[in-house]
């Protein structure tokens, strides 16, 4: 693999405590030079991010819950909804590290089918122009590809019954 194929897998990220916009703008311009997959920044930094990479192809990840997990889990879905509005193409969130060490499976589920659902919520209403048919769309379609990545064992089959669960 050539180093010019490897940049589309990565994802720069500008997450310290103390960046700056500055260092936003930097990341996105290493981005647009290296053609990379995306910019990770804060809730804060996406709107920036999503104008300087405008019309480009890359992505402006938000990190939610960053860096501990420890919100409770309506703020994060406050804050995903928020990045997804803002400009946001995707969203990292940071579980609960408490409940995955507990093995509180229950918390981890509710959580990740929460703020997937309000990040969602926002980008399919926007497209949609229609909360009910919205919130359709994000039970049956959308929620069932990403509650496989909220999983913390093996992949499972996605059915309308597995939705009503996690729904």
């Amino acid at each position: 693999m050539q180093p010019q194929e490897l940049a589309a897998f990565i994802d720069h990220s500008v997450l310290r405590p103390e960046s700056r916009i500055q260092d936003v703008d930097r990341a996105c311009e290493d981005a647009l030079f290296y053609r990379f997959r995306g910019v990770v920044v804060t809730s804060s930094a996406v709107t920036h991010a999503r104008r300087r990479l405008m019309d480009s192809g890359i992505k402006v990840v938000s990190v939610v819950g960053f860096p501990h997990g420890t919100e409770a889990p309506d703020i994060k879905a406050h804050e995903a909804m928020r990045a997804c509005g803002m400009g946001a193409d995707e969203i990292d969130y940071v579980i609960s590290i408490g409940a995955a060490i507990d093995g509180d499976m229950k918390f981890l589920t509710e959580e990740a089918v929460n703020n997937t659902e309000a990040a969602l919520m926002a980008a399919a209403g926007e497209a949609l122009g229609n909360y009910e048919e919205a919130k359709e769309a994000v039970r049956k379609e959308i929620v069932s590809d990403l509650i496989k990545t909220a999983r913390f064992d093996e992949p499972m089959q996605i059915t309308d019954d597995s939705i009503r669960v996690f729904g």
